[in-house]
């Protein structure tokens, strides 16, 4: 899934934002939660949230909370919340459960005095299956009969007072116990004394086996009617929780051992599960995503995010800054906006996996200046500073210096056509890898005069510092922009000036090259700090005439996107050349240019072509935030914002990218 990755500048004196705030949110006993301990959560049919706790139920709707009474029930602890494809909530409490439709609570008779610890509900309408501590899996059915009846009415004045309907339509639970006894502890046969079985999960197979989770005898299988113990090698017999992954592999997460670091196992077969997770502990809640993810819930370590069985995120109260207000966490629930809420003993915790990041790349601000970014074939991510090249490293999560660039002030990134890494740097061009140390090219002795890094408190791509701009492969070449002096070809190892051709009588400004973009395979467009932009084509560079004349006298720092077909005449209203610059950010369709975003200095654009609407849109760094630009056919162009508050470090915004899903692609 693509998404937008921000560089940001920052001068030296600033303050660097405390990493991934913006990520988290928190309800508490200070919003209205009956308790700060909750173990269960959902989601209605209207989006709201819901909430048990150890003293009663809530509802959230985004802006407040509201207890909600147990009508019918003894009991405040809420243990599980489930909705139902009526639109119907069945709540369990530590006393019985009941289904709550349209303000009318029905109570569940024959859970009464029991413990429902979970509730799995089904496709079909009006169905839940409870398991409680009392030993007991009940399948209940609505059914609907034609009655007279008293229901509970709320009056302002006197609370709930009992109307009488005749001929109304009644709905009844059908309940079902699965067995027809209630299944015992382990060793009942030899202790008379030992008590019910404790049931505290339940999930379905993909062949329709219904598992649930047992403290003391494992995992117990129902079908046809009939319940067996699953005997397994490794064998985990206080199972907490139970949920299959994207994969269709189940997960089974319980108590660890005496002597045990974890009690997390993956069951591809579930007679010879394969304990994982090392030094997690107890594990208390399972939930796959909406992304095919699985949330792992601990009683300590805090929380996992796992895919294809391997952890790919932790968690902690540390780690968050306080975020995950808690590292015990109690119950996991993902809901259609794929945010991601916890309950903890500290109240719920609502992460947003999609809201934006910050990460510091390392501790001086001068490395945080981060000018450009790229995303290799391989799928590594880099990121140039003013202080340095970074690469980032899936494990341990943090950036690494490429240390013989370590004082380099970094402008432009690029892989060529072997594949070979190439850094444009103020001090010239190099290439190498992220593994091995980078090599300048030949022809960086020519440029020593004008090597000078750039002063950090400079706030565009442009100014008076030399160097290689930009990096572009252009029909199986590199092409450089080398500020000062003009744009360059790559001759195996050695570099030959293509534009402008040394001339007495020339205009300066024509090597003063800041943007380079091959437009497919035949048009190679050149940006410049007060030139204009220019288009290299059948060997030839021709400064880019009509509508573009429009930009002369403008710093061009960045280009990106496609005029389509073979011509700069093609008028394709699904695609844009974007031009980001110093006086706002410009979009060229055939032969109009729009000012899609004026006024607001631009560093760096990528066009969006993931819509299927046909609208070119584009994301641009700006020195006002981050903006996206969208060409409506009817209205023109729609510009949407994010700055500091939403979540952006700073709103000095330098590089935009798009990272791929997968790599390679």
């Amino acid at each position: 899934m693509p998404f937008a990755l921000t560089a940001f500048g920052q001068k030296g004196d600033d303050k660097l934002t405390p990493p991934n705030l913006h990520q988290w949110g928190a309800v508490t006993l200070f919003h209205g939660l009956p308790s700060d301990r909750v173990r269960a959560i959902a989601q209605g049919p209207d989006g709201a949230m819901w909430f048990g706790t150890e003293n009663g139920l809530a509802k959230y709707d985004g802006r407040r909370t509201q207890t909600v009474a147990l009508e019918g029930l003894a009991a405040t602890r809420v243990l599980a919340l489930q909705f139902d494809a009526d639109g119907a909530l069945w709540v369990g409490t530590d006393a019985g459960a009941a289904r709550l439709k349209e303000d009318q609570w029905q109570v569940i008779a024959e859970t009464q005095g029991q413990a429902v610890n979970a509730i799995l509900t089904t496709t079909e309408r009006g169905r839940a299956l409870l398991a409680t501590a009392g030993g007991r899996l009940y399948d209940c059915r609505v059914t609907e009969t034609e009655a007279t009846i008293d229901r509970l009415s709320a009056t302002a004045d006197s609370g709930a007072a009992a109307e009488e309907g005749a001929g109304e339509r009644k709905q009844a639970i059908n309940v079902q116990p699965l067995p027809e006894k209630a299944l015992m502890s382990a060793g009942a046969e030899q202790q008379p004394t030992a008590g019910p079985l404790t049931l505290t999960s339940l999930t379905r197979g993909a062949d329709g086996t219904l598992y649930a989770g047992a403290e003391g005898r494992g995992v117990l299988a129902f079908a046809g009617g009939a319940v067996r113990e699953v005997t397994s090698r490794p064998r985990a017999y206080f199972v907490t929780a139970l949920e299959y992954d994207a994969r269709g592999v189940l997960w089974i997460g319980a108590r660890a051992g005496k002597g045990q670091d974890s009690g997390l196992y993956e069951a591809r077969d579930v007679g010879r599960p394969i304990k994982t997770g090392s030094g997690i502990g107890k594990v208390n809640a399972l939930r796959r995503g909406a992304g095919g993810e699985l949330w792992v819930g601990t009683d300590g370590q805090g929380a996992l995010r796992l895919r294809d069985g391997q952890i790919e995120e932790r968690l902690t109260f540390e780690g968050t800054a306080g975020g995950l207000r808690s590292n015990h966490v109690l119950t996991i629930f993902v809901d259609r906006e794929e945010v991601v809420w916890f309950g903890t003993e500290r109240g719920v915790c609502r992460f947003d996996p999609h809201a934006a990041r910050n990460e510091r790349v390392a501790e001086d601000a001068e490395s945080n200046f981060v000018r450009v970014l790229l995303q290799t074939k391989s799928g590594e991510l880099l990121g140039g500073t003013n202080r340095g090249l970074f690469v980032y490293e899936q494990e341990p999560g943090a950036w690494r210096q490429i240390e013989e660039l370590g004082r380099q002030t970094i402008y432009a990134l690029a892989e060529d056509a072997r594949g070979r890494l190439l850094v444009g740097t103020a001090g010239g061009l190099y290439a190498g890898s992220t593994s091995s140390p980078p090599v300048a090219s030949e022809a960086d002795d020519n440029n020593r005069e004008a090597s000078a890094p750039e002063p950090a408190t400079t706030n565009n791509r442009g100014g008076a510092a030399a160097g290689v701009r930009a990096i572009s492969v252009f029909q199986g070449q590199t092409y450089i922009a080398v500020y000062g002096r003009g744009v360059e070809r790559l001759d195996g190892e050695r570099r030959a000036l293509v534009w402008p051709l040394a001339d007495a009588n020339r205009d300066e400004s024509l090597t003063e090259v800041t943007a380079l973009h091959a437009d497919g395979p035949n048009r190679l467009w050149i940006g410049t700090a007060r030139a204009g932009v220019f288009l290299y084509e059948g060997g030839r560079v021709s400064p880019a005439a009509g509508a573009l004349d429009g930009l002369r006298g403008n710093g061009v720092w960045a280009i990106d996107g496609s005029m389509g077909g073979s011509g700069g005449d093609n008028n394709d209203g699904g695609r844009a050349l974007w031009f980001a610059t110093a006086k706002g950010v410009y979009a060229l369709q055939g032969a109009k240019l729009s000012e899609a975003a004026p006024g607001v200095e631009a560093r760096d654009v990528s066009a969006d072509e993931s819509l299927d609407g046909g609208e070119p849109a584009a994301w641009c760094a700006t020195a006002n935030g981050l903006l996206r630009v969208s060409l409506n056919r009817e209205l023109g162009p729609l510009v949407s914002r994010l700055d500091v508050e939403q979540g952006l470090s700073s709103a000095n915004d330098f590089a935009v990218l798009r990272v791929r899903a997968n790599a390679e692609g």
